[in-house]
């Protein structure tokens, strides 16, 4: 970072209530891949108004503004990011409140009675999978094993095979380009496979739609479903889960076909550059072992992507997303 823009960067956070970092190492300390570089400014605003004066003032100065999650699907580039990196994790974003509805908005469960979970963004998602199902709160469970912050949960539609996190929402409220609190009813969103039609920049909050339940029950089934991940992914590893999105069936069915399966196909399973290596236990999960390098992971996509279009004519897009310096936020 130079003087010049390090100058910049301290006019937009100068005064406001957060707590600010400079050459800040999230690559390797903030994200599950433990490898990466470092942002040049990582800030953690106190309150919402903090945040919305940050996410003004970035708009009116052209400085990047990107949202750090749980770092559970997020790779750095080794020269790291510009810009100001934002990090939810003070106590004003993970609070939980629970609002009464008669009604919730979600295509799909209009009408449905039953109360909506007010989360703010970052909140990990993992917590409150656990917490609302001890509760007997149901709606929420197949996402058990998934790790993410709510926020980044919704903007890429976080989910499995039993469902996605689209399916919960009731409201989305957020903070947009020019700093102002918008709020998004359900109906209104579009949730597709790995992401929403949200194009805010910042995601504040989500009002999930859940059901009174059989406490036993609902805990019953996260752990199952949790379980059954365990036993087929290399969770304990330095990985970001799936790296690439399953793609469609070429026969128009709309039916996904596995990554991993593909990856497999191509006879990549077990394949490495550098300290980068393709989980032998499932083939879409990439590994950052010993002397791994961001590069060697994007290197290691490249190369998975590149041989399973050319053996199997099938065109893979990584689920993982990649911060390079320089790079628009979109």
């Amino acid at each position: 970072m130079t003087s010049q823009t390090s100058g910049s960067v301290r006019s937009i956070v100068e005064d406001l209530d957060c707590e600010v970092e400079f050459d800040a190492p999230i690559g390797p300390e903030m994200t599950w891949y433990r490898v990466g570089g470092r942002a040049d400014v990582l800030v953690r605003p106190r309150s919402v108004e903090a945040l919305c004066i940050l996410t003004r003032r970035c708009r009116d100065s052209g400085t990047t503004i990107r949202v750090l999650g749980s770092g559970a699907n997020l790779l750095v580039a080794d020269e790291g990011v510009d810009g100001v990196v934002v990090h939810l994790d003070q106590h004003a974003f993970r609070e939980v409140s629970t609002i009464h509805r008669h009604r919730v908005h979600r295509a799909g469960v209009e009408g449905r009675a039953g109360d909506a979970v007010r989360v703010m963004a970052g909140k990990s998602l993992e917590q409150l999978v656990i917490s609302t199902a001890t509760q007997g709160l149901s709606g929420i469970e197949c996402m058990a094993g998934v790790p993410a912050s709510v926020g980044g949960a919704i903007r890429m539609n976080a989910g499995g095979k039993y469902g996605c996190i689209g399916d919960a929402v009731a409201a989305v409220g957020c903070i947009n380009v020019k700093g102002d609190l918008v709020v998004h009813e359900g109906n209104d969103l579009c949730f597709e496979y790995r992401r929403c039609s949200i194009i805010d920049p910042i995601i504040l909050w989500a009002e999930l739609a859940l059901t009174p339940a059989d406490p036993e029950k609902t805990h019953g089934r996260v752990k199952e479903i949790f379980a059954e991940k365990k036993a087929s992914q290399p969770m304990a590893a330095n990985s970001a889960g799936c790296a690439f999105r399953n793609p469609l069936a070429p026969d128009g069915s709309g039916r996904l076909i596995s990554a991993g399966e593909l990856i497999d196909r191509a006879g990549l399973k077990g394949y490495s550059i550098g300290g980068a290596t393709i989980s032998e236990r499932h083939a879409n999960f990439f590994i950052a072992g010993d002397g791994a390098t961001a590069s060697d992971l994007i290197e290691l996509m490249d190369r998975a992507a590149s041989a399973v279009a050319d053996r199997l004519g099938y065109e893979l897009v990584r689920e993982v997303v990649v911060w390079r310096r320089g790079a628009h936020v979109g």
